[in-house]
């Protein structure tokens, strides 16, 4: 027989005689040990919660310039933001050339239309004039239909004109302003929904809607009830994905407490307030709870052919203590009969 062996086989019989010759408690012997006692088994269940938006608001790039280059995102998905707040940088470059041609081609419709503003007075003037030195009435209507052509002549050039200078300050304030506009803002309060992607330094064009905004005043929150146990006015818990947790109610209950006509396996939840996230949330609630009952360490309970069973230390030996089990869970098994309140059995 090896060294060994027989080294095991002597601390065997030696703990054998010790437990058959000397009354010692289960701390005495290094057993680690928990208590058989009252209290309450608890079964919870999960499921992921569903965030639906009613109302939304798209996220668009507006340019008089025409277009930009995107330069990146400050915001990710599912961020909530309130109104104004910056989502994207962009860039707008702006030819320096092209803009000092516009600035010379400004100026210039702008002194022909003063020029012909004085123009315009004069001959206005000078035609009215020659109605008043008419002498007879055949000179006065022949004055008068040349005031009119010229009137109308006069004004379609300065219609032109205005025109002119009109368009070329809407294409001036377009580029001041695109040359200002550095960020895409926020069109209202709510939670990121979409984001379109985009190279950094690609180029959008006016129009180009980025995303979406859900908007928060009035989400629908839902999770597929399988256990058939969430009822109106039930609270549970609901914990986002930073761990944060808030309380939801109940507002309408599952399939199980609803006639054919209306059964479905979502539950809507009123929540008491927004979480900070709303994607990747879990729903908590109990499905069982029985309270003032009789429970023990799972990590003590073993089960072999003959049913579940604890280890015991009577009059100084270790036993077998055979019992109905119940549900176990969050680590405590329920007793339902077979162990009594106070017992000590023995984990390992």
């Amino acid at each position: 027989m090896s060294k060994s062996r027989i080294k095991v086989l002597a601390v065997a019989l030696a703990a054998g005689f010790l437990l058959q010759s000397t009354s010692v408690t289960a701390d005495e012997l290094g057993f680690v040990t928990t208590t058989v006692e009252r209290g309450t088994i608890s079964v919870t269940s999960q499921a992921n919660v569903s965030v639906e938006y009613p109302h939304r608001e798209p996220i668009v790039f507006y340019s008089g310039y025409g277009s930009a280059s995107f330069v990146k995102y400050y915001v990710d998905r599912y961020d909530m933001v309130e109104e104004g707040d910056p989502i994207a940088e962009i860039y707008t470059f702006v030819d320096d050339i092209d803009y000092e041609e516009l600035c010379l081609d400004l100026e210039r419709a702008r002194q022909e239309r003063d020029d012909f503003y004085v123009k315009y007075e004069k001959e206005i003037a000078q035609a009215e004039e020659n109605i008043e030195k008419a002498g007879s009435e055949r000179e006065k209507k022949l004055a008068r239909f040349e005031w009119e052509l010229c009137k109308i002549d006069l004004d379609s050039t300065k219609e032109e004109l205005d025109r002119k200078v009109e368009q070329l300050e809407e294409r001036m304030e377009s580029i001041e302003e695109a040359k200002e506009t550095t960020q895409i803002l926020a069109p209202a309060t709510g939670s990121v929904g979409r984001l379109q992607s985009y190279w950094p330094w690609e180029t959008i064009y006016n129009g180009t809607v980025l995303g979406e905004i859900y908007l928060v005043d009035e989400p629908i929150f839902s999770v597929q009830d399988l256990t058939g146990i969430l009822r109106y006015g039930m609270k549970i818990d609901i914990e986002d994905s930073k761990g944060n947790h808030y309380e939801g109610t109940v507002v309408s209950c599952s399939k199980r407490y609803l006639s054919d006509g209306f059964a479905k396996d979502d539950a809507y939840i009123q929540m008491e307030e927004l979480p900070e996230q709303l994607s990747n949330m879990t729903a908590h609630y109990e499905t069982m709870r029985i309270e003032n009952v009789l429970i023990v360490d799972s990590k003590a309970v073993k089960t072999d052919n003959d049913g579940s069973y604890v280890m015991v230390l009577a009059d100084g030996k270790l036993m077998k203590r055979y019992f109905v089990a119940g549900r176990s869970t969050n680590g405590k098994c329920y007793v339902v009969d077979g162990l009594d309140e106070g017992m000590t059995v023995v984990i390992n």
